[in-house]
């Protein structure tokens, strides 16, 4: 179950956000509105500018790569980058979550970049999707719990793994790649407005099967992390 909400930190506007109804069981309300609004401040967004470089190089040579969440008790925990992403983690209540925020290393590169808010409302859409999730079960694909979609935070659970490699993707993206494609064209339909821009981001820019956005997890099951792209 999926629920809007907002919370209101200081005299600011109110942040928006959907949520999963479990969410405050693992993140108290004033904790998070202490993390939304240290991710949204100048502070961090220094940190969202040069994580690729200093924090990746402080984990690379063993010094802490770890970040203390301002008047919480929360440690993110520096995972990995993508081109447009920053992955962190931190346990939290004996789960380990994933914290995903915006890499402002090169914002000129996605200016335009969708909001993790609308990220989680699709991915929330597509998972709940009977012929898609009746599919991808078929080849053994799972879908990764999502617990909150804020303008600049995503947070999930976090899967210990690697990457699918090219030779599964070969195998597994031909499989799922149209029952993704018609679940898009329905969309489309439904609501152009929203998935209108939509697009599947399965393949590499050759056009080729790309794993990047699955995992492995270590008992082996296979994870669809990030289907879309705008």
């Amino acid at each position: 179950m999926i629920e809007p909400d907002e919370i209101e930190i200081g005299e600011s506007m109110p942040i928006p956000f959907l949520r999963s109804n479990d969410l405050f069981e693992l993140i108290d309300k004033e904790t998070l509105g202490n993390l939304l609004s240290f991710v949204g401040s100048y502070a961090f967004s220094k940190i969202r500018k040069n994580a690729v470089l200093s924090l990746k190089s402080r984990r690379d040579s063993g010094e802490p790569d770890s970040i203390v969440v301002p008047k919480t008790d929360l440690t993110l925990t520096f995972e990995g980058y993508g081109l447009y992403t920053l992955v962190f983690s931190s346990v939290v209540n004996g789960k380990k979550l994933s914290f995903r925020v915006r890499n402002e290393f090169d914002s000129i590169a996605n200016p335009n970049h969708t909001q993790y808010i609308t990220e989680f409302s699709r991915f929330v859409r597509l998972r709940s999707d009977e012929e898609v999730t009746t599919t991808l079960a078929k080849y053994g694909i799972k879908f990764p719990g999502l617990y909150l979609g804020s303008p600049e935070l995503e947070i999930g659970e976090y899967i210990e793994g690697e990457m699918l490699s090219d030779k599964e993707a070969n195998r597994i993206v031909p499989l799922i790649e149209q029952p993704l494609m018609d679940f898009l064209e329905r969309m489309r339909k439904e609501n152009n407005y929203t998935w209108g821009n939509t697009h599947l981001d399965i393949n590499n820019v050759l056009g080729n099967p790309d794993g990047k956005n699955f995992i492995v997890g270590n008992d082996g099951s296979i994870f669809l992390i990030d289907p879309f792209t705008s």
